[in-house]
């Protein structure tokens, strides 16, 4: 389905052919991303546990049987929105205005609306939903 709850259609002048044969990839890839997803919830959890336990001990470097293996250290981001926040009256002092050339896409979009056209971006978006749709519909139901 496309995004506004009608079947996508290709242009005219696009080739289309038939993916029947891709059907047994479709389901096996599938079959994977829901694999993937659930290793990541809990990949995601342990990373969760580990970063809290570490808060929890409050130490600036660790060791483990002796080794260094924990370590805080300075990053290259700078933390703007603390620093904003806990620095008032440094802001005023380090701001000043930025001139930023770049294309009016709006101006350009109005005026000139078929070269705009033919600058857009163009991806071949696969109807996943009507794909597994069809999968299933094909696919016989087996009885035990």
């Amino acid at each position: 389905m496309a995004q506004n709850g009608t079947t996508a259609t290709a242009p005219a002048n696009t080739k289309q052919i038939a993916l029947d044969g891709a059907a047994s990839k479709f389901k096996e890839w599938m079959e994977a991303e829901a694999e993937l997803k659930a290793i990541q919830v809990k990949v995601d959890a342990l990373k969760a546990e580990f970063r809290a336990t570490l808060r929890t001990l409050g130490a600036g470097a660790g060791t483990f049987r002796g080794v260094s293996v924990l370590a805080e250290v300075q990053t290259k981001t700078f933390r703007g929105g603390d620093f904003a926040r806990e620095r008032p009256d440094l802001v005023e002092q380090y701001t000043k205005p930025v001139v930023v050339d770049r294309l009016d896409l709006v101006a350009l979009e109005r005026e000139q609306p078929r070269v705009y056209a033919d600058y857009l971006s163009r991806q071949l978006r696969p109807d996943w939903r009507a794909f597994a749709a069809a999968l299933a519909a094909a696919t016989p139901t087996v009885i035990e």
